[in-house]
């Protein structure tokens, strides 16, 4: 379990994992290697993780994004280049948002595996 109560389903990253909050694209401005993603029954939420000497003066890991699975609009292959990427868009009080999990090609079988998870726990949800 994670550290909220929630039932973990599964967990990747930071190494080989991009997030960012435009469809992906060559010109489209990421967090490269220092996001890990994890999924639960009830959100998908990544976490920045900071080099090891950065524990020295915070907690080491911030909040990067937080989705609740029953918020998502829909999610969609984003692959460019060489990388595999899962765009989701999402409702929140700001109105609708995005967010796109990209994987290098050390990591695409990350993101089949999130897609495979994702559908049923939205249905599940009153998703999609």
């Amino acid at each position: 379990m994670d550290p909220s109560g929630e039932e973990e389903l599964y967990r990747f990253g930071p190494m080989g994992i991009s997030i960012s909050f435009a469809r992906p694209g060559p010109f489209v401005l990421t967090r490269r290697n220092n996001t890990e993603v994890v999924l639960t029954g009830r959100r998908l939420y990544g976490r920045g993780k900071m080099p090891a000497f950065a524990g020295l003066f915070n907690r080491g890991e911030a909040p990067v994004f937080d989705v609740p699975i029953r918020e998502i609009v829909a999610i969609e292959p984003a692959d460019f280049l060489a990388n595999r990427a899962v765009l989701i868009r999402y409702r929140s009080p700001a109105g609708e948002k995005e967010v796109s999990i990209i994987g290098a090609v050390s990591c695409h079988g990350h993101i089949a595996r999130l897609m495979d998870l994702l559908p049923p726990l939205m249905a599940g949800a009153g998703g999609e």
